[in-house]
């Protein structure tokens, strides 16, 4: 059994309450995750208000996680990177930015990212305008990002950027993905995406992360369930096909639903996907396939 998730929080919250990513109270740790199944992850480096010195942040940050992550990760960018760490015993990871200020907004320091850390994937904002994008879409500024992206086969994950700034990310045609959003139309929250943008993602050969975060699933918080998950999983589905889909949990940053309590119930997700009338085939491709595909492969849907 094998997963790939888009989208977790662990690398930066073990920073922030000093803990440890082998083994921990939190949704993620290398101990559950290796257990009874196949899992990769991107672990995803984020800053919020909170912080001031975002290029400092990531700094931390990736001191900290390299010497979680020595003798147990490697951070991968290919498919024969995922195989070698395998064949070492190393279980592969992704790691990506939540936003780009966590680089300065700064190409420059994206790239050494790109070049030292294997970095795969950035966002362009956290949640609030900066260099790259306003109220009125990307900036000049924000397109020659994204330019260098494309040019260095980085994704540009869009799950905190607003409609326009989507829209303009998908004219690029850019690696485009959504790697924690739902359906805008199921649970009316902005980070959620219109159906319109879940159509254009899928045409552009995109990939969209069901969120497990119980606000993105169900307008009652309290009723959010893991059959929301499969509810968002086949109205996605329906529009953009299986292909446009994957997992994007959000683990450490997002309240579950009922039935999930952290890496450990990702077999029920696979068990309640099927259920909700999901072959066995395009199960696996929701759960593992399709973001290999997209992101070790280098292939869009």
């Amino acid at each position: 059994m094998r997963f790939f998730d888009l989208h977790t929080d662990t690398a930066s919250v073990i920073y922030d309450e000093k803990k440890s990513l082998l083994q921990n109270d939190l949704h993620v740790d290398l101990t559950r995750a290796g257990k009874h199944f196949e899992y990769t992850a991107f672990l995803t480096l984020f800053s919020d208000s909170r912080y001031t010195d975002m290029t400092g942040r990531y700094d931390a940050l990736m001191e900290n996680l390299l010497g979680e992550c020595k003798g147990r990760v490697a951070f991968v960018k290919n498919a024969a990177e995922y195989a070698d760490a395998k064949d070492k015993g190393l279980m592969p990871m992704c790691l990506a930015v939540e936003g780009a200020e966590m680089l300065g907004c700064d190409p420059e320091k994206l790239l050494y990212a790109v070049r030292e850390h294997n970095l795969i994937m950035s966002g362009i904002t956290w949640n609030n305008p900066n260099p790259l994008y306003d109220e009125n879409g990307l900036t000049p500024k924000g397109f020659e990002y994204v330019r260098i992206c494309m040019e260095h086969d980085i994704a540009v994950d869009v799950s905190h950027l607003h409609d326009k700034g989507t829209w303009d990310v998908l004219g690029t045609g850019a690696k485009t993905v959504a790697s924690h959003s739902n359906a805008r139309s199921l649970c009316p929250v902005g980070r959620n995406l219109p159906d319109e943008l879940i159509v254009g993602i899928g045409k552009r050969g995109g990939l969209i992360g069901l969120n497990f975060y119980k606000a993105f699933l169900n307008p009652d918080l309290s009723a959010a369930s893991i059959d929301d998950v499969v509810a968002h999983a086949k109205h996605i589905a329906g529009l953009a096909g299986v292909e446009t889909l994957a997992i994007g949990s959000d683990f450490d940053g997002a309240g579950m639903p009922h039935g999930i309590t952290g890496v450990e119930s990702l077999p029920a997700l696979r068990e309640a996907l099927i259920n909700g009338g999901f072959t066995p085939a395009e199960t696996e491709q929701i759960c593992y396939e399709n973001a290999f595909r997209f992101f070790l492969e280098g292939k869009k849907g």
